[in-house]
């Protein structure tokens, strides 16, 4: 499974994203990126056996609907 980092503004006001990360680099950049100041910082997955797409949020669960991470 592949994850993405997404943000909507870090501290020089520009909205991004990181793609193909393994879970542990993603948690990783996200809290960085928190820490950092980016706000609306989300972590999203694709599982391609099954097409499958969503969320990690910060409690550890997958799910279709994310929660930001803080």
């Amino acid at each position: 499974m592949k994850y993405t980092v997404k943000y909507d503004f870090n501290k020089y006001g520009k909205s991004g994203y990181t793609p193909h990360c393994t879970r542990k680099e993603a948690i990783k950049l996200a809290r960085v990126e928190v820490r950092n100041g980016s706000k609306g910082v989300t972590i999203s997955f694709f599982r391609a056996s099954d097409g499958q797409r969503g969320y990690l949020n910060p409690n550890g669960s997958h799910a279709i609907t994310g929660n930001f991470w803080e």
